[in-house]
């Protein structure tokens, strides 16, 4: 399986309130996020580490930032991201050697990017079948002309936002309004915008085989927009990719392309191994959204397999890949089901809807009734 699932190193949003004691010895209990059931021990290094804002009003302060072991949970709420690593043990869990909470903040870069991106919105025409359009910034996009189909989009995408994220208070500054659109295009593909946007390719109908494959998708994308997968992608790695890009301009100025080329190689490889992880993320932290919507985990990974069965498969590009191949998803999910949700009934858990399948008929005779319309027109 990947690297990542045996040495861990990651950064996520705590979904539950951690349950912890601590002891003179050090603190022990257990975590649940990312999807994860992370382990603690006394030997388990526990930090806090303050967010840009609480650096600014510690200025001038005695308290250090870079060396400040967590002395109590009072700090830790469900707004907290978690950077954590460990060892996967034969259980599944993962026995963390160190923590370090940060509270999430909407940065000014970021809450401008949310701002750019207001959806504006033409509706449809659904008695002629003629599409809606959604501009968000540069992009434009047809909306399926059926109200039935988008209010059945967007009631399936607020069924599986994630709890803490409800939770959050109408004025808290982290609080995402989703919203959810179908558009008119036949790949299979759906998108999320960092301020809760969550656009869905038609063509997913073609593809999914059930409603709890296509909760899937929608969580998958929410995960992305609660993580802060934008954000965190714009500021990964700053520092390096700046030295990298350094090194590269030196040597192509001494006549050195081959440097130049293998820097723009590595630089890839760094910009897409970064977002390869995030999707993981995405995939794992989706079936958290699933599971607590009451949907079959176990059809997350029957999704790829349904794209392998239409469109096929690849390997994966280590460096210009940003997206891991459909099976490998695949045995991701599977490995991560049975490291993490061995103890759920399935027995109860929904796959598939009469609705689902009536939707996506109703896509489906959209596209036909525009094409009548045209017909008419050019008659």
């Amino acid at each position: 399986m990947l690297d990542d699932t045996r040495t861990i190193k990651r950064t996520a949003l705590i979904e539950k309130a951690p349950s912890l004691q601590k002891s003179e010895s050090g603190w022990n209990g257990s975590l649940v996020a990312d999807g994860q059931r992370v382990s603690v021990v006394p030997t388990t290094v526990f930090t806090y580490r303050p967010n840009k804002s609480e650096r600014k009003q510690l200025r001038g302060s005695k308290y250090d930032p870079e060396n400040s072991a967590l002395a109590s949970l009072n700090v830790v709420n469900l707004d907290t991201f978690m950077h954590y690593e460990g060892v996967r043990q034969v259980d599944g869990s993962i026995l963390a050697r160190k923590i370090e909470f940060q509270h999430a903040e909407l940065e000014e870069g970021e809450a401008k990017m949310w701002k750019q991106l207001t959806p504006k919105v033409k509706e449809p025409n659904f008695s002629s079948f003629r599409p809606g359009e959604l501009r968000l910034q540069k992009d434009k996009y047809k909306l399926v002309p059926s109200k039935e189909a988008q209010d059945y989009i967007s009631n399936l995408g607020q069924s599986v936002i994630l709890e803490h994220q409800i939770d959050l208070a109408a004025g808290d500054p982290l609080k995402i309004r989703f919203q959810f659109y179908l558009i008119e295009d036949k790949s299979f593909n759906a998108a999320a915008y960092p301020n809760g946007v969550v656009v869905v390719h038609s063509g997913v109908f073609d593809v999914v085989d059930n409603e709890a494959q296509l909760a899937f998708v929608l969580s998958h994308e929410i995960t992305h927009a609660v993580e802060k997968h934008a954000w965190r992608q714009h500021e990964y790695h700053k520092k390096a990719l700046m030295a990298l890009k350094i090194g590269g301009a030196v040597g192509a100025g001494f006549g050195g392309r081959g440097v130049s080329d293998m820097t723009t190689l590595i630089e890839a490889g760094i910009r897409n191994g970064y977002a390869r992880s995030l999707e993981n993320q995405a995939d794992r932290v989706g079936l958290e959204g699933m599971l607590a919507s009451g949907y079959d985990i176990r059809e997350a990974p029957q999704s790829w397999k349904a794209v392998s069965k239409k469109f096929g498969d690849r390997r994966t590009n280590f460096f210009w890949d940003n997206h891991d191949n459909n099976t490998t998803r695949r045995s991701y999910l599977m490995s991560e089901i049975r490291n993490n949700y061995s103890a759920v009934d399935f027995s109860n858990l929904k796959k598939d809807s009469d609705k689902f399948h009536h939707v996506a008929e109703i896509v489906k005779d959209s596209q036909q009734g525009r094409k009548k319309v045209k017909m008419k027109v050019k008659s």
